[in-house]
């Protein structure tokens, strides 16, 4: 895999996985800020 592909495919697969793990942590109240940390993760 070409390294500019590297990261969309990182989105893509494990964005849902850190941000469950997170929302699993913060609360699912907190589930934005799940999202949020996981999108500036990347």
């Amino acid at each position: 895999m070409h390294q500019q592909e590297l990261i969309p495919h990182l989105f893509r697969t494990e964005f849902s996985k850190i941000s469950t793990v997170l929302s699993r942590l913060f609360g699912i109240e907190n589930l934005q800020l799940a999202e949020d940390i996981a999108s500036d993760t990347f």
